[in-house]
């Protein structure tokens, strides 16, 4: 079940990530650009960290409301509830970022297919990496900025 969950988040984190690299591909797919840009706004730092660590604690306060009714099951029940409400917490916030038409659409070109896929290296990587060391693969969520940067880095030059 872990690494069942820790697959799924990492998929929605990758999911999610597809704002971000719009932007990346706006700025020309320079990575300075894109660093000054996450630096110039912070507004869309905070609902990724918000849901990442919210549900990571969220996780920890279910684990030991469930463990008082059953020992055996309470990490069981408590995954599977905050993997439901992390599913709807990442889709919430794709949809509060694409709420406006954009005027210039996201194209996959070649660039932004290898980016992509990197992109999803990065999650699987991070998710499974907290999966092992015990924590709520939610965490990676908090960085979702800072994927694309992360993939940008490993397809270089892009």
């Amino acid at each position: 079940m872990i690494y069942i969950e820790a697959i799924i988040a990492a998929l929605l984190c990758a999911w999610a990530t597809r704002k971000y690299m719009h932007i990346f591909q706006l700025l020309s797919t320079k990575l300075n650009e894109y660093l000054l840009w996450l630096k110039k706004h912070n507004e869309h730092m905070l609902p990724p960290v918000y849901i990442g660590v919210g549900l990571s604690l969220l996780y920890y306060v279910f684990f030991l409301f469930f463990r008082m009714f059953s020992y055996k099951y309470a990490g069981l029940i408590s995954r599977v509830v905050c993997l439901v409400l992390f599913a709807a917490g990442a889709l919430w916030l794709d949809r509060r970022l694409h709420a406006q038409k954009e005027k210039k659409p996201f194209v996959f070109t070649a660039r932004m297919k290898r980016l992509a896929a990197s992109t999803c290296l990065v999650c699987a990587a991070g998710c499974l990496l907290l999966s092992v060391m015990s924590l709520p693969p939610y965490l990676l969520f908090a960085l979702l900025p800072y994927i694309t940067l992360a993939a940008g880095y490993l397809v270089q030059p892009v």
